[in-house]
């Protein structure tokens, strides 16, 4: 079992070394671990975020395990307007296929419900399977893919988009 726990700079450490840890998994499909490079990083990051979090501009959650209390994600609505907002997230890889980003999905959308979000949009590579099935469990529906949506690390790649309505 899993929680939602919002963003907070107690944590900056334990981030940065999961996001370490998940380096090379996480390289294939998100573009920004080049500007992860030490935990002070990290700090920056979360602080950044608690500030757009505050704005409503976003919401952050950490995902963790109830057993343990670990760390195993990150999970997030951003670009929030009066009804839509993009979700993102990534998950330990050793924690990957258990249902779990699944489940912190469904958490997140009933925080996005009572928010008053109408529409959530999900983007992922097409070679993200995993991020697809989690789309597909939700209920989102296919909408379209974008050419050359994402700069990964120097190669222009396509996000398949999809759609959930609340």
């Amino acid at each position: 079992m899993i929680y939602l726990e919002q963003f907070s700079l107690e944590r900056y450490e334990e981030l940065f070394s999961l996001i370490d840890k998940n380096r090379l998994f996480l390289q294939k499909t998100l573009p920004w671990l080049n500007y992860t490079r030490d935990a002070q990083d990290s700090f920056e990051f979360i602080k950044r975020t608690l500030e757009t979090d505050k704005n409503q501009e976003t919401m952050s959650y950490f995902i963790i395990e109830q057993e343990g209390n670990q760390l195993l994600g990150v999970f997030s609505l951003r670009d929030i307007t009066t009804y839509r907002a993009t979700i993102g997230y990534w998950l330990d890889e050793d924690h990957t296929k258990r249902g779990y980003m699944t489940q912190a999905a469904g958490l997140l959308l009933a925080k996005a419900k009572e928010k008053g979000i109408e529409e959530v949009i999900l983007k992922c590579s097409p070679t993200n399977i995993g991020s697809q099935r989690v789309a597909e469990k939700l209920g989102f529906e296919y909408e379209y893919t974008q050419s050359k949506a994402e700069n990964l690390y120097g190669v222009l790649g396509n996000l398949k988009v999809y759609i959930k309505y609340l």
